[in-house]
């Protein structure tokens, strides 16, 4: 498994982690206590 590669305190960019541009901005927020949340910004709102 990769090592996490947080752009913020406890953020991780699915591009960058994944090291590859995926068309989409996927980010996913978590906390010490495994809660986690998932914000998908669609490819419309990041082209249009």
């Amino acid at each position: 498994m990769l090592p996490r590669r947080e752009v913020f305190p406890h953020v991780i960019e699915i591009n960058y982690q994944a090291r590859q541009r995926l068309g989409c901005c996927v980010y996913l927020v978590f906390n010490d206590q495994n809660e986690w949340l998932l914000i998908d910004i669609g490819y419309e709102d990041t082209v249009g």
